[in-house]
């Protein structure tokens, strides 16, 4: 399985062949639907010989959504797949020793986890509401009257919505917690614009914006969590810096765990900070946390010229990676270890590149599938400077 949820396999005149829904060990017949200088794109007509790690997807949708890449793969097929399209990020060329891999962390539910969901709006030709997700093309819309990964709530306010949304929004998105039930808001800012409430286990609970990220999949949430408090411990660094920073999660959970840290969080959401803050009070750590609206890589060419090192430094970007100027930002501020929580592996590891030519070297990484189904996963990669 290639990363992006295709099937590799070879065609008679020895191209690398892209096939969506085979699995790895079958002869399968294909219609090719992109044919590229070095390799060729195909649509799956028949399975000639069967592997024996493939299932019958739970989802009616599976080969024709292209957010379940591995419905019809056992999970332990998926995450054996991941964990090799992770290692090859990781240990081509040399960038990361196979030693420091840990092994794949499972998610504990592969279907009914996710926490928030996004549907395309559109409308049909008596005027009733299509809500669903764009296809392979990118333009025609595959209706979903019930999405297998999201959890119940959300599907059952998806069908309510349905049968009574009289708007013109583009899209819709839904949220749900257990201790704020659902919220629904749409594209052309009309729905629920407050405050949900998130319970992170031992982590306590955390205040999050309706329109702010947050982790979709609580249960490997708490594991991100345990690996970062876990180097936490191991570097008493008295002083943090948390790029990306969101409602301050990472940052106050260190707080809590360490009474001596000092945090300062830095997120170009206004809402998400405005949270942040509050979260900081409500768990105790206000003192200590610090958190300010601003762009990552600007916050870090200001930093410059402020004197004060940063022992210990977080990096959450979102799935584009960080910009040049920011890792160069933080090539200069020379912090001694770098913790890097990624969703993209293709771009993490054109930025681990560019720490690495700055003296930086991957000491500790490990996949958790965050997004179990479809093609994505975590990462959590701990690095430290060469003296």
């Amino acid at each position: 399985m290639a990363f992006g949820g295709s099937a590799l396999g070879r065609l008679a005149d020895g191209r690398v062949c892209f096939v969506r829904g085979a699995a790895p060990g079958e002869t399968v017949r294909v219609r090719m639907i992109r044919d590229k200088r070095s390799y060729v794109e195909a649509e799956l007509l028949e399975i000639l010989a069967a592997s024996d790690q493939r299932i019958v997807p739970e989802c009616p949708l599976a080969f024709r959504c292209p957010g379940c890449s591995y419905a019809h793969l056992s999970y332990a097929a998926e995450l054996a797949a991941k964990g090799r399209q992770f290692r090859y990020f990781m240990t081509r060329g040399g960038l990361a020793d196979p030693a420091c891999l840990a092994a794949p962390f499972a998610s504990p539910c592969r279907n009914g986890m996710r926490n928030r969901l996004k549907l395309t709006l559109s409308r049909g030709g008596r005027g009733e509401v299509i809500a669903g997700y764009r296809g392979w093309d990118n333009v025609s819309l595959i209706p979903v009257e019930r999405c297998r990964l999201a959890v119940d709530a959300i599907n059952a306010a998806l069908e309510e919505f349905r049968a009574g949304y009289r708007g013109r929004a583009a899209a819709a998105c839904w949220r749900w917690s257990a201790l704020s039930g659902i919220k629904k808001f749409d594209s052309d800012g009309g729905g629920d614009d407050g405050i949900m409430y998130e319970e992170l286990g031992d982590s306590g609970v955390f205040e999050v914006p309706c329109r702010s990220f947050f982790q979709t999949n609580l249960a490997v949430a708490g594991e991100l969590i345990r690996r970062w408090l876990g180097l936490v411990a191991a570097e008493s660094p008295g002083r943090l810096l948390e790029l990306y920073c969101g409602v301050g999660v990472f940052g106050i959970a260190a707080a809590r765990f360490d009474p001596e840290l000092e945090v300062e969080g830095v997120e170009l959401d206004p809402a998400a900070i405005a949270a942040a803050r509050r979260n900081a009070g409500r768990h105790g750590v206000e003192k200590r946390c610090r958190f300010l609206v601003s762009d990552a890589g600007e916050f870090l060419r200001r930093r410059r010229s402020r004197s004060g090192s940063v022992p210990l430094v977080l990096l959450d970007p979102p799935r584009g990676g960080a910009a040049p100027e920011l890792i160069a930002g933080l090539l200069q501020l020379a912090p001694a270890t770098i913790a890097y929580i990624s969703c993209a592996p293709d771009t993490l590891r054109r930025d681990l590149e560019r720490l690495a030519a700055g003296g930086y070297r991957v000491v500790e990484t490990g996949l958790l599938d965050m997004f179990p189904c479809t093609a994505h996963f975590e990462s959590f990669t701990v690095l430290r400077k060469l003296r």
